[in-house]
């Protein structure tokens, strides 16, 4: 296993982030670092949260506003590299996202899971 993580800047897909690294973001890995654990250690957590719902496919992320970190804990299926806080923010919540990136051979190809 080849799991770099890094955390977005708000409004930043993770794909984005890893790119910007040479990486390209790995959805399977999301899984691996979904915990308060993993991400008290990148992002200064003022409160931990395990959230579902609407924004569930975000986490696990930390709030810009409160600085509390979320997990997805509900809904793994909704794990996403290509999604950003830019919804979000329009319902007033900035988050940045914890992002699994991996390394990959130029001309790789990649099939979706």
């Amino acid at each position: 296993m080849n799991l770099v993580i890094h955390l977005s800047a708000v409004g930043e897909t993770c794909s984005e982030v890893c790119y910007n690294y040479g990486l390209v973001c790995e959805r399977s890995y999301f899984s691996l670092i979904n915990s308060h654990g993993t991400l008290s250690k990148l992002a200064k957590c003022s409160g931990n949260m395990s959230a579902s719902g609407s924004s569930s496919y975000l986490f696990p992320a930390v709030s810009v506003e409160s600085n509390i970190c979320f997990i997805n804990d509900n809904e793994p299926m909704l794990f996403s590299c290509s999604g950003s806080s830019s919804d979000a923010e329009a319902r007033g919540s900035k988050y940045r996202r914890l992002c699994p990136c991996r390394s990959y051979k130029k001309h790789q190809v990649a099939l979706p899971n």
